[in-house]
């Protein structure tokens, strides 16, 4: 995690320092020319002054007074340049844009990762994962898996709208067999993300198994509204015909496992398995097998 949040200090500062040093720099000011060019200007005129004072164009008085507004516009002209240029101004502005990137970016950044990410979900699932699917030998034990799920649930206590804490605890729940506690999990995830197809075909399977393979309402229901949001969800195509066949609808079931079937690839094992269902789906239809024959397929 460390690592992690240095890669993010390295991000930040990299784009504060392409964005902020432009905005620093102060632009070379244009206000000594353009000065220069207003007073090679007022010399000329004097000089025209001068030359019409000469030729008798103006008198001594007419000179002096013409100078003299000469001299006053220079300096208004002179005074408003150098109020346009404001180069300070300007520079003012950019070191008020610096500032204010410099704590908008990590801000938004924070914010950002906050809203879309969860660090301490992954760790937390990372930890789940590899503490259910270590090897026996390799140490992990009953308890040492409890205790880390233990804590995922105690943590998503604190944070309950952590909707990948709460489907980790619920695979893991599944994973222990404490399938009423995986239940309520799932029901947690889907009032994070309602109607989700795939979170309500895994509902519909802990419900199954907490009732030992009997379908109520509940888990038919998760069933038929996964189908109506997703009509090829795996799970629930093989679940739903498991239950069609359970209560002797044998075309209903094969309808199901047929459409599923033609999902899988043909050398798994899954499709061995809807292939053997299809068959005694098929015998029962024929009148060959009572219902109370069939077995629940493994759903996908």
């Amino acid at each position: 995690m460390t690592a992690l949040w240095l890669v993010v200090l390295a991000l930040l500062l990299a784009t504060l320092l392409c964005l902020i040093p432009p905005l620093l720099r102060r632009a070379p000011s244009a206000e000594p020319a353009a000065s220069a060019n207003v007073r090679a200007f007022y010399l000329a005129q004097r000089e025209q002054l001068q030359r019409d004072l000469k030729n008798g164009s103006l008198s001594a008085a007419e000179r002096a007074r013409a100078e003299e507004e000469l001299q006053r516009d220079l300096l208004q002209d002179l005074d408003l340049r150098r109020e346009r240029a404001a180069p300070w101004a300007g520079q003012r502005a950019g070191v008020a844009a610096a500032c204010l990137l410099s704590v908008l970016i990590p801000v938004a950044a924070v914010l950002l990762y906050g809203q879309l990410g969860n660090p301490r979900a992954a760790a937390d699932a990372a930890s789940a994962a590899a503490a259910l699917s270590a090897e026996p030998h390799a140490g992990a034990s009953g308890d040492d898996m409890t205790l880390v799920i233990n804590a995922l649930a105690q943590r998503l206590r604190a944070a309950p709208d952590d909707a990948d804490g709460w489907y980790m605890l619920a695979r893991s729940y599944e994973t222990l067999g404490r399938y009423t506690d995986a239940v309520a999990a799932y029901q947690q995830v889907l009032r994070l993300v309602p109607g989700q197809p795939a979170v309500l075909a895994d509902l519909a399977d802990a419900l199954l198994s907490a009732s030992q393979g009997t379908p109520d309402a509940a888990s038919i229901g998760a069933v038929a509204q996964a189908l109506a949001a997703q009509p090829d969800q795996p799970k629930a195509l093989a679940l739903a015909g498991m239950m069609a066949l359970r209560r002797g609808d044998a075309a209903e079931a094969l309808a199901h496992w047929e459409r599923l079937q033609a999902q899988l690839p043909p050398d798994s094992e899954a499709a061995r398995q809807i292939q053997s269902n299809i068959a005694q789906a098929r015998a029962m239809a024929a009148g060959s097998a009572p219902a109370t024959a069939a077995a629940a397929p493994a759903a996908p």
